[in-house]
């Protein structure tokens, strides 16, 4: 997918924080060149984060960009969740 689907869902929401996120992954795109969400992932296995004694896989370089902090991350994983599974739930 691409990131200018994400950027424009983020400016649809019109929130300080999904403002915020437009601008951080514009901000992405112009430093590391990007083009696909797929990129910016590491699987578990290039990265390991422990928690809990598991594996987790992350949004390689999302927290060097500037005025990014949790919040907007937590944004964008909000916006991937809801495009993967829909706005409704089938069960």
């Amino acid at each position: 997918m691409k990131i200018d689907t994400v950027i424009d869902i983020a400016r649809c929401k019109k929130t300080p924080v999904y403002t915020r996120l437009a601008h951080v992954l514009m901000g992405y795109k112009k430093i590391y060149g990007e083009e696909t969400i797929e990129e910016m992932y590491v699987p578990p296995d290039w990265i390991t984060i422990n928690r809990d004694n598991e594996e987790y896989g992350c949004y390689r370089k999302f927290n060097r960009v500037p005025n990014s902090g949790r919040s907007t991350y937590n944004a964008f994983r909000e916006i991937l969740f809801d495009l993967s599974v829909g706005p409704y739930d089938a069960t």
